[in-house]
């Protein structure tokens, strides 16, 4: 079953990325606006319905802690695995200083933190910047041109329906995997950790990982973003406005700092040469790695 299910992602990441294209080519918008807003968002709906029902059970924290989680393991094992298997990430200029500015405003919400909860204000905050950044992505990167013949209804059901398959695959791989583990006797705090990270991130990195490998960047990055980005506002603002009472962040305060250090490392990289090489892919894995020792509690770097 799990030889099954990862031939089955491979098949469904390829089909996502085919008709991601092809909605880009008959709507004229960028792949990196496709990936951000249709790609991203529904790759991203699992996480979305745990912690919306997470929350209304009264668990909210297990939706920070989601979110929190995701983005780190989205920005670091992801992005780091899809440059060190695909290959460097190329990036024009233009598509740089976007992604700068998405990257730098997504890295001011973590200053809501500050203050130790999150309230209804803060979610209003959080779910018009997700609505601020769906508007500036579909009115600006519009494509010049006739846009190409097709059935856009048609289209569409494809690629939703490639989606549903990739998500249903990656449950299959994640739940093998898991059986797996146990035959090696590994250890439960090792399998949580794992699993989520693999659960959570095995959609996109599919997705990517093929884009990637079809030089296909900005649909890639626009998955990747959209995701962290939809996590963070949407997500996160949600969470903020379902729960009745301040939500209490001090839990929180040891992987907060470390979801800032890793928005601030892949700004500074892709700031810099307009690209993300191998030798910094191997940066973002340590940074994980110490996320995971931290979550572990054999590694105390932010209390």
């Amino acid at each position: 079953m799990l030889l099954a299910g990862l031939l089955v992602l491979y098949k469904s990441s390829r089909w996502v990325v085919e008709y991601s294209v092809r909605i880009s080519e008959v709507l004229k918008v960028g792949t990196f606006t496709v990936g951000f807003i249709f790609v991203a968002i529904t790759t991203s709906l699992p996480e979305l319905f745990v912690s919306v029902f997470s929350t209304l059970k009264g668990e909210a924290g297990l939706a920070v802690g989601n979110v929190i989680g995701s983005n780190i393991s989205n920005l670091t094992l992801v992005l780091g695995l899809c440059v060190f298997l695909g290959g460097t990430i190329y990036l024009e200029k233009r598509d740089v200083l976007e992604l700068v500015e998405i990257l730098f405003i997504s890295s001011l919400v973590p200053l809501f933190f500050l203050r130790g909860y999150l309230g209804t204000i803060h979610g209003v905050v959080l779910i018009a910047l997700f609505l601020f950044f769906l508007k500036k992505l579909f009115g600006e990167r519009r494509i010049p041109g006739p846009p190409k013949k097709g059935n856009l209804w048609e289209i569409f059901v494809k690629f939703f329906f490639s989606v549903g398959i990739l998500l249903a695959a990656s449950e299959v791989v994640v739940r093998n995997a898991i059986d797996l583990s146990y035959t090696f006797n590994l250890s439960p705090e090792f399998i949580g950790i794992t699993a989520v990270a693999l659960g959570t991130s095995l959609p996109e990195l599919s997705v990517d990982l093929r884009s990637v490998k079809e030089k296909r960047y900005n649909l890639a990055l626009g998955d990747l973003f959209g995701s962290c980005i939809m996590n963070i506002t949407l997500v996160l603002g949600l969470t903020s406005l379902l729960n009745q009472i301040p939500l209490d962040l001090r839990p929180f305060y040891g992987s907060i700092p470390i979801l800032l250090i890793t928005t601030m490392s892949v700004w500074y990289f892709l700031d810099r040469n307009n690209k993300i090489t191998k030798t910094e892919a191997g940066a973002l894995f340590l940074i994980y790695a110490l996320f995971i020792l931290q979550e572990l509690g054999i590694l105390v770097l932010f209390s």
